[in-house]
C-alpha cells in the first residue's frame, strides 16, 4: 500500500491494483429485497508489479501464488473500468466488519494502463510432468529471461530449440521465424513450396 492515512475514525488506503474482472449484478437476495453492484477480482500490483512475481514452494502441502481479491462496488463504479486486466489505482477504507475483524473496502477507482501478459522461459526450470520444449505449441509466444548464466534474452535457452523461441500467434502481427511459418503452415494442413 502506498499512502494511508485517517478521515475521522476511518482508515483510508491509496493502492495499485491489477484489474481482472468487473461485471455488474441486479438480482433479488434471499428475502426477495433487490440487490445491485457490480463485481470487481483484483491483484494487488505493488510499485512495479513485485507482489505478482512468481512464487517457488516445492513442498506441496504449502500454498503457492497469489489470492484473488473480490468486492463489490457500486454499478455506478463500472464506467470506470472499461478495460481488464488493466491497471488501476484503487482508495481503499479499512473498516471493522461485523465480526470485529478489520474490513478493506474500495471505494474509488482510476484507470492508470493496460498490462502486457506474457509467458516466460526459465532455462534449466524443470517441474515434474511439464511440456517439454518440443511439444510446445508454436503459437506461443515465449520471451526467454536472462539467467545467471549470461544467456541474453531473445536468444534460445539450452535445451530449448531454436523455432521454438520466438514463435507467435500469426493475428498478432509479429514476425515469425521461417522455422516457425513452415511448422505453423505444416501443422494447418498446408505444404510450404
Amino acid at each position: 500500500m502506498d499512502l494511508m492515512m485517517f478521515k475521522g475514525s476511518v482508515m483510508t488506503s491509496h493502492a495499485r491494483i491489477l484489474v481482472l474482472y468487473a461485471s455488474t449484478y441486479d438480482m433479488l437476495n434471499e428475502r426477495q429485497d433487490k440487490v445491485t453492484g457490480c463485481t470487481v477480482r483484483y491483484l494487488f500490483w505493488g510499485e512495479g508489479g513485485e507482489a505478482l512475481w512468481e512464487q517457488s514452494e516445492w513442498d506441496p502441502r504449502k500454498p503457492v501464488g497469489v489470492q484473488v481479491a473480490k468486492c463489490s462496488i457500486d454499478t455506478a463504479m463500472r464506467e470506470k473500468i472499461p478495460v481488464a486486466p488493466a491497471l488501476y489505482d484503487g482508495d481503499f477504507e479499512i473498516t471493522t466488519g461485523g465480526d470485529g475483524k478489520p474490513v478493506m473496502r474500495l471505494r474509488n477507482i482510476a484507470y492508470v494502463s493496460n498490462v502486457c501478459i506474457a509467458s516466460h522461459i526459465n532455462p534449466g526450470f524443470t517441474v515434474p510432468g511439464m511440456v517439454p520444449p518440443e511439444m510446445r505449441p508454436v503459437s506461443y509466444k515465449m520471451v526467454p529471461v536472462e539467467s545467471p548464466d549470461g544467456i541474453p534474452a531473445g536468444q534460445p535457452s539450452p535445451g530449448i530449440p531454436a523455432e521454438n523461441t520466438g514463435a507467435v500467434d500469426r493475428a498478432s502481427d509479429v514476425p515469425e521465424t521461417k522455422t516457425d511459418t513452415a511448422k505453423a503452415d505444416k501443422q494447418a494442413g498446408k505444404s510450404s513450396k
